[in-house]
């Protein structure tokens, strides 16, 4: 579960009002020892997005919830037993954010993360 903040250009001006977002996924979630101290991870998600209403300059984007999936490839180092720096890729495919559209919207995120190993 996660809550998102994006901000809105239209025809590359901001606007005032931001997309806000949250995603529900479940799925599996695989990891394997590489090495001693390296871990490498895979998941494959499936679940909802809602999107809040929001305002641009030519229109009001409706509130929407649809269908998503994603998924990612991760790569942990085990600093201590317990305690990893993970690094992360996510492609994530959520449903369209303005309701007459068929372009589903593709997110790509990469990321560093501190986390409890167990």
């Amino acid at each position: 579960m996660s809550c998102t903040n994006l901000r809105v250009k239209v025809n590359g001006v901001a606007q005032n009002d931001n997309l806000e977002c949250a995603q529900m996924y479940a799925g599996p979630y695989f990891s394997h020892p590489f090495s001693m101290r390296w871990l490498v991870g895979a998941k494959l998600l499936g679940g909802c997005e809602i999107y809040k209403p929001c305002r641009t300059d030519f229109r009001r984007l409706e509130r929407r919830a649809g269908f998503s999936f994603g998924t990612g490839l991760s790569t942990t180092y085990l600093a201590t037993q317990n305690l990893g720096v993970r690094f992360s890729t996510d492609y994530d495919v959520a449903p369209p954010v303005v309701r007459s559209s068929r372009e589903r919207l593709h997110k790509l995120t990469f990321s560093m993360e501190v986390c409890a190993v167990f």
